[in-house]
């Protein structure tokens, strides 16, 4: 018998502003599918532009939120999407996408890394159909792919390294290569590089035997000199087989999780709606 589960973490109930502290992963038991996952990311500017008249957005710079179910201002989303407290519907459009690209980033790479847990996985949901007022999809309704549709394209991918994040700001990452396919790749050889715009802020590369149709740890990486520094920085894993041949790559940008939400003060988790209440 397989299970069911709906992590909703990250989007309904137990937000923080670490998207990889929702990246669980399972410990082998009875096998369990996870569907509705995720987070809330508003529509681009350019498709509320295609929404019927009498739900046209106002302009890009004004302080309104349009389209929003559970976007709501200078919460602990929107601070840790932008990295600051945004002020204008072009701000909450790039932070929600940046945060809802984040918390599905790091979802699947816990369920990837559970390969004797996880028996699949779906996302709730991919594509709206018509302009709608409850924003869930990873592709707008005028098949406008937002932020998060590229990094779940990445990240599932039948083969593929993939970072753990650990830490605050993150101040670590534990690399790891995920296998779905029948063929083992020994001596396989992941390479790893940290940039800021166009400066190589951290590189390293190291050899790892990966199983058929599981996951191998590899070595953990010191971020602290990076998210010191710098706000963002875009990471890039490359994985080639023992004799060079390109088998996989991995790209994101990581964004630093701002001073203010590491303030014992921060916004209070928000609460999971669909909790019993006492």
């Amino acid at each position: 018998m397989i299970d069911d589960g709906h992590p909703y973490s990250g989007w309904y109930g137990k937000v923080a502003p670490q998207s990889w502290s929702f990246g669980q992963v399972f410990s082998p038991r009875r096998m369990v599918t996870l569907g509705e996952f995720g987070a809330e990311a508003l529509d681009a500017y350019e498709t509320m532009r295609g929404y019927p008249p009498q739900f046209a957005p106002p302009p890009p710079g004004a302080d309104t939120l349009w389209a929003a179910s559970q976007v709501q201002k200078h919460d602990v989303k929107q601070i840790a999407g932008l990295g600051r407290n945004p002020t204008n519907l072009a701000e909450y459009i790039e932070a929600s996408q940046n945060w809802q690209e984040a918390v599905l980033a790091d979802k699947v790479t816990g369920m990837r890394l559970s390969p004797r847990a996880i028996a699949g996985y779906f996302h709730f949901h991919f594509i709206d159909v018509v302009p709608v007022f409850w924003p869930k999809s990873i592709v707008s309704f005028d098949h406008r792919p937002k932020k998060a549709y590229f990094s779940s394209r990445s990240s599932t991918s039948r083969f593929v390294a993939l970072p753990q994040l650990s830490g605050a700001r993150p101040d670590a990452m534990t690399l790891w290569i995920a296998n779905d396919l029948t063929e083992a790749f020994p001596k396989a050889t992941l390479h790893w590089t940290v940039d800021s715009g166009n400066e190589r802020l951290l590189e390293g590369r190291e050899t790892l035997d990966v199983p058929a149709l599981g996951a191998v740890k590899g070595g953990t990486v010191d971020l602290a000199p990076v998210v010191a520094k710098h706000p963002s920085f875009q990471l890039a894993l490359d994985v080639a087989d023992r004799g060079g041949r390109p088998l996989s790559r991995y790209t994101r940008q990581v964004r630093v999780v701002p001073a203010e939400l590491l303030k014992p003060a921060a916004p209070a988790a928000a609460q999971d709606p669909f909790a019993h209440k006492k």
